[in-house]
């Protein structure tokens, strides 16, 4: 009791920092220990010359240690929930379940420094001047060293942040972030009418005529949808793949599963093909272009500006049905895809840096393997019910299989899709062994086709050398009765409207524009595909460019290019 009453607030800045560095190391974030004993070194050296110097009184630097101390702390909570400080999208998220919720036990660091401020005192006593000013200059000197890579947005500065400096610059990108915004919706009275015209109300019309093929799915299932990257349905043997040894566990998967045949991807890339996906909307802006200003070419900040609107997403939705929302993420912490999928409202998105196997801040991609070990720890953890949204890199172009290869592995294409079938096999055997199949919808789609690279041509069948071809879609759930439903060259762009219609959610506010492959009345839209300027209109038997277009298939296709275009000018807001 004694050491309390005796204690000086030193010590208690010291406490914190260690708080902190241990907070830290815990989460694989060691390269914040630096700048946030640099931080705490100055604000104990400046609150000491207020009090020594400057005749600042008691309370007022107590007050001010308590503020300080305060927001530190809320830095570390958030790190141990998010794996990172606060950023602009959680705030801009910060109704979502995973900024608010805070435990009981979160709050005790801060009761205990509260106290300890309270009880301890100011430090005092004689000290040298020349010493005091040298500490005082090295702690100045330092700090602007912090405070520089604090305002800097190059990726070489990404981690060098510390707790107080990081809130104010990312309440100042907030605040911007908001006026540049309000900006637009100034001069967007035209896009408030494109707004306005996709707007519903209903999801798909709820006539219950598919009551019986979802019988046996339980009240609010786990959800877990995998977007393999670049994968077209032809790969796959149930599909009429050539190969059929090359995918096993996805065959005899798709045995056994709500399969949709015919079905393409809507759009392409991988920015597009997600965000497209997840909001069932068009996207014009991808991840690169030849004037660098793709997504995945831009800063942080400018992808925030580019994609944060008012469209209801699959995660929203689910999210207000009481599900927690989470994507697995293959890429390091500060890759922009992360960025533009926090922007679609997910309570969490998880990265490289959150599987503590990996150390360091490599920016190489996780393997499929280590994905899907990840994805079982998330879905033994998780609280339900969750959804939980996944995409891979290892079946991207010009990948090889670190694992497994196929036969004598002189194909990488054909490498890298078997590995990541047996990779879904050890998924779906963990799923049945655990008993999490019970209560667990498996979903197994692309984000888009394979790019018919010669790579890939010269091993898969690939009849038309477009980036549009047909995709799997595939749904398994414990009791599932096996069928295939013809999708008649409808795309992806109905995948969420679609997932929401199994699990039978057919009423939220939302901005689709595409509509439930169990719904005999969609848009034309439901058979257009785009990327950038190019369009395409697709049926059960193939895939036809606008330079290429059928007769009777010309009005079709340009009622939906138009349709199109209406929905760039909604989902893109620098467009």
């Amino acid at each position: 009791m004694n050491f309390l009453f005796n204690c000086r607030w030193g010590f208690v800045w010291l406490l914190l920092a260690v708080y902190a560095s241990v907070t830290y190391v815990q989460y694989n974030l060691v390269v914040y220990i630096l700048p946030t004993l640099v931080e705490i070194f100055f604000i104990q050296v400046t609150l000491f010359l207020f009090v020594k110097f400057a005749k600042l009184h008691f309370s007022i630097v107590r007050f001010i240690s308590v503020i300080l101390a305060f927001f530190i702390l809320l830095q570390l909570q958030f790190v141990q929930k998010s794996g990172a400080f606060i950023t602009v999208l959680s705030l801009w998220n910060r109704d979502s379940a995973d900024f608010i919720n805070i435990s009981a036990s979160s709050y005790f660091p801060f009761a205990v420094f509260l106290v300890l401020f309270l009880i301890c005192r100011p430090n005092s006593g004689y000290i040298n001047k020349k010493f005091t000013k040298a500490v005082s200059i090295g702690a100045i000197l330092s700090y602007c060293g912090i405070v520089y890579a604090n305002v800097q947005h190059e990726p070489s500065f990404s981690e060098w942040r510390s707790p107080l400096l990081s809130i104010v610059t990312t309440m100042h990108n907030y605040i911007e972030m908001n006026r540049k915004l309000d900006a637009m919706k100034e001069n967007g009275s035209e896009r408030e009418k494109i707004y306005n015209e996709f707007k519903h109300y209903t999801i798909y019309p709820s006539e219950g005529k598919d009551e019986e093929l979802f019988s046996k799915i339980p009240h609010k299932p786990n959800v877990v949808v995998f977007f393999v990257e670049g994968m077209s349905a032809n790969i796959i043997d149930y599909y009429g793949g050539k190969y059929k040894d090359l995918t096993p566990n996805i065959d005899q998967l798709a045995n056994s599963s709500l399969v949709f045949k015919n079905y393409y991807n809507h759009t392409a890339a991988t920015f597009r093909g997600l965000r497209g996906q997840l909001t069932s909307t068009y996207q014009y802006i991808g991840g690169t272009d030849s004037l660098a200003k793709g997504l995945d070419q831009l800063s942080s900040e400018q992808v925030v500006l580019h994609t944060l609107n008012k469209l209801t997403t699959l995660p929203n939705i689910l999210r207000d049905e009481g599900y927690n929302t989470y994507f697995i993420s293959p890429h390091y912490q500060g890759a922009n895809l992360n960025t533009m999928l926090a922007s679609l409202g997910f309570d969490r998105v998880y990265t490289r840096a959150d599987d503590m196997q990996f150390k360091g801040s490599s920016t190489e991609p996780l393997s499929d393997k280590a994905l899907i070990d990840f994805l079982i720890k998330k879905t033994k953890s998780d609280k339900a019910p969750f959804f939980i949204g996944l995409y891979n890199f290892g079946t991207h172009l010009t990948i090889d299989s670190p694992d497994i290869k196929y036969k004598d592995g002189r194909s990488i294409a054909l490498n890298r899709f078997h590995n990541l079938d047996a990779q879904v096999g050890r998924y779906i055997k963990y799923l049945k062994d655990s008993g999490m199949s019970k209560n667990t919808i498996f979903v197994l789609t692309s984000d888009h086709a394979s790019f018919p690279a010669p790579e890939f041509t010269s091993v898969i069948d690939t009849p038309k050398n477009y980036f549009i071809d047909k995709i799997p879609l595939l749904m398994y759930w414990e009791g599932v009765q096996h069928q295939v439903i013809d999708a008649e060259g409808k795309n992806s762009v109905n995948f969420a409207p679609t997932l929401l219609n199994v699990l039978k959610i057919a009423k939220a506010k939302n901005y689709f524009m595409g509509c439930s492959l169990l719904d005999n009345n969609c848009h034309p839209v439901a058979n257009i595909s785009a990327y950038g300027d190019s369009f395409f209109i697709t049926d059960k038997h193939d895939v036809y460019p606008e330079f290429a277009m059928p007769d009777y298939l010309k009005d079709q296709f340009t009622q939906g290019k138009e349709w199109v275009w209406k929905g760039y000018k909604m989902t893109d807001n620098t467009h």
